[in-house]
């Protein structure tokens, strides 16, 4: 025992040893932030990334140190690395008119209001509180950002458009873009552009983040906003208002209903939750945390993306029609022909399959780390 406790005491003091050179990688991250910024560097660059973790990884090797360990290991400082960057952005234009976020007091809204600033942009912000002054906070601003609930944002573009300057960008961050997309190009002469983040407003940072942009008018002076979330670290991908509000039906519409009504049949069922996670694997787990985490979160917000066209309707109709053709061939016992239907779905699903499987395993593992 004597023995064991020495050791444990050299393990302490490694770990230490460890936490003092983590503080001291953070702050050269600092250091090199401030450097980024003089030289309007972006946040992330793939090509660093890729080159440091192949060079951990090699050194891992010449030092018997299991590689997935180490790439765990600095992928996660990698993460953290990009959080403490969020005091210093390079700026990507040099007009130094305003930019004002119409709802910028949300959650959404709140958290590009943030990002802007660390960029060295001012920033307006428009509420219920102070709808009154609209019309002073947009004049002569450089962009307005819309960041309003779906169901009020054509009303918010009519209501502000009249008192925008002819080259003042505006652009919306609203889930559905074909109608708003329209709306700003029909009440605003100037340059248009829409933008769909597609993540949360409890994200941290926008590294790796996917932000979607449909191009509306005079996109060449749109394209500052565009550099700068990518400035920031965001992938952008560019489609047509069309081709996004489709994807999106199946994304963000069906899938949230899908956890919706989970939810709700769960509830109606009423089983102990607390035996379930106790007894659930890893993946039922994370389904189950998928779940909870909408019903945490505002239930108008996902009405509105649920219900935000006709389109997303028809096709949960679709969906259910199709589940109760398989829920038949489960009550008929129709084996061969699940099996059918599965290896179908697998040649449809062709390389991706074994790249989730992969991915999800990787994925699991870290999950159960956690628990």
């Amino acid at each position: 025992m004597d023995s064991l406790e020495n050791i444990r005491s050299q393990i302490d003091l490694l770990d230490q040893k460890l936490i003092v050179l983590l503080e001291q990688r953070l702050k050269l991250v600092q250091e090199a932030s401030a450097i980024k910024s003089i030289d309007k560097l972006k946040v992330f660059e793939q090509d660093r990334e890729d080159f440091l973790l192949a060079d951990r990884k090699d050194y891992a090797l010449k030092h018997n140190v299991p590689t997935a360990l180490v790439t765990d290991i600095f992928k996660r400082i990698l993460r953290e690395s990009y959080k403490q960057e969020l005091s210093n952005f390079a700026k990507t234009t040099t007009d130094s008119r305003p930019i004002t976020i119409v709802g910028g007091r949300g959650a959404m809204g709140s958290l590009f209001h943030k990002l802007l600033l660390h960029c060295g942009y001012s920033v307006n912000i428009i509420d219920r509180d102070n709808f009154d002054q609209a019309a002073l906070l947009v004049k002569d601003v450089q962009a307005v950002i819309i960041c309003v609930p779906i169901d009020v944002t054509v009303l918010v573009i009519q209501q502000i458009a009249p008192f925008l300057a002819k080259d003042t960008v505006l652009c919306d961050f609203t889930s559905t873009k074909t109608h708003i997309v329209e709306a700003m190009l029909k009440y605003h002469q100037g340059p248009v552009v829409g933008y769909h983040p597609m993540f949360g407003p409890d994200t941290k940072s926008l590294v790796k983040q996917v932000v979607v942009e449909v191009k509306g008018r005079y996109y060449e002076q749109c394209a500052f906003l565009t550099k700068q979330f990518e400035y920031l670290g965001a992938k952008i991908v560019s489609c047509e208002a069309k081709e996004h509000d489709d994807a999106m039906s199946i994304i963000q519409a069906l899938r949230h209903f899908t956890s919706y009504y989970y939810g709700v049949f769960l509830k109606d069922l009423h089983p102990n939750l607390s035996k379930l996670v106790a007894l659930s694997s890893p993946i039922y787990r994370l389904e189950l945390m998928m779940v909870g985490r909408l019903f945490a979160q505002d239930p108008n917000l996902y009405y509105e993306i649920i219900n935000s066209s006709k389109h997303n309707q028809q096709l949960i109709e679709q969906y259910l029609a199709k589940l109760t053709e398989q829920v038949k061939l489960i009550k008929d016992y129709k084996k061969e022909d699940f099996i059918a239907n599965f290896y179908k779905v697998r040649e449809f699903f062709g390389e991706l399959a074994p790249i989730f499987l992969q991915e999800s395993a990787s994925l699991l593992a870290k999950f159960q780390d956690d628990r």
